[in-house]
């Protein structure tokens, strides 16, 4: 069981500042792997929240491998998201406002694989044709337009 989960045995559904990692994996081709999660139904980018003693790049590490099945050889932290628009009502009921460390994943290696309870698909899309997506792709897919025009993925 994770830390907020633990967590979650004491306060219940009310919310919680929760920390965590968003993994943006990019290939050569400027595609960007995006995971179908079971929870929400909705195609988003691997992340998680921090479980103790992890630092921020390591809880997207982890939840990149668990969440797509692979692993990337560099990681640049893009920003960091925070704030009243971070509030969540998870399906189950409970509430956080997320602190979200939001990283760009270069260098691939392994086989796409869903897990198959967090993640249903795996797949590679263009910028510019993602399928329905989270809020949080949403939110980070005009930066990710901005760097590419810029020459920077």
């Amino acid at each position: 069981m994770g830390y907020v989960l633990e967590l979650r045995q004491t306060v219940g559904s009310r919310p919680l500042i929760q920390v965590g990692s968003m993994a943006i994996p990019i290939n050569e081709q400027g595609q960007v792997l995006m995971i179908y999660r079971a929870d929400l139904e909705v195609w988003s980018f691997p992340a998680g929240s921090m479980e103790l003693g992890d630092n921020l790049e390591q809880t997207a590490r982890r939840e990149l491998r668990e969440e797509a099945g692979v692993d990337a050889q560099l990681f640049e932290l893009l920003y960091v998201d925070s704030g009243a628009h971070t509030y969540f009502k998870y399906p189950n009921g409970h509430e956080a406002y997320n602190v979200t460390a939001v990283y760009l994943a270069r260098g691939i290696t392994g086989m796409l694989r869903a897990d198959g309870e967090e993640t249903l698909d795996v797949r590679w899309f263009d910028l510019d044709a993602p399928p329905d997506h989270s809020r949080g792709v949403k939110e980070v897919l005009p930066l990710l337009l901005e760097r590419r025009s810029r020459g920077e993925l």
